[in-house]
């Protein structure tokens, strides 16, 4: 009867701390992530994979545009370079390619929250936040490389790096709030 009233019974039943539950969920996700992408992103459903990104680059795109208009630059969306082409008039600009859109990083955080035990109304408006966060963070990145390349050099290096770095700081910041946020809340229910 015990392992009944456990949500976590399987768990319960190896006597499995949190830990041990936390890495096993990882585990699980990553595989499932795995399947996902073999059989529907990379298969059956790879067309709709790639719209969905190409929407997540145009409002990238549009994005932009509204904070360069915001702050008073002249801008162009596209041309016969690239569809996806944003920048300064006068500028090179930039290229929002679908590898630009920070996809991977949502899923890496929608992962480590589902993976770690708590209240699924706050796994969802951690996930949510967070995802706001990240394509938040893309947008700013999007935004200072078109500012870079007209002010300061039209050729930008790295600007990869810098941003995967902030990237991941914000998801273990992200990550270790809900943890917080989940053991406190889970603490004062006993």
């Amino acid at each position: 009867m015990h392992l009944l009233k456990n949500r976590f019974s399987i768990y319960a039943f190896f006597g499995l701390n949190k830990t041990s539950r936390f890495v096993i969920n990882v585990g699980i996700i990553i595989v499932i992530w795995q399947l996902i992408k073999r059989f529907f992103i990379f298969g059956r459903y790879s067309d709709d994979w790639v719209r969905f990104n190409e929407k997540v680059a145009d409002n990238l795109i549009q994005s932009t545009a509204y904070l360069l208009d915001f702050f008073g630059y002249e801008y162009f969306i596209g041309s016969e370079f690239a569809a996806r082409h944003v920048g300064i008039i006068d500028s090179p600009g930039l290229v929002v390619a679908l590898g630009c859109v920070a996809v991977p990083f949502m899923w890496l955080l929608t992962g480590l929250i589902l993976a770690f035990p708590g209240q699924i109304k706050s796994k969802f408006l951690f996930i949510v936040f967070g995802i706001l966060g990240i394509h938040l963070l893309n947008i700013t990145r999007i935004f200072s490389i078109a500012l870079y390349v007209f002010h300061i050099n039209p050729l930008l290096k790295n600007h990869k790096v810098y941003f995967n770095t902030a990237t991941y700081i914000f998801i273990v910041l992200m990550w270790i709030g809900f943890v917080n946020f989940s053991v406190k809340h889970e603490g004062s229910k006993q």
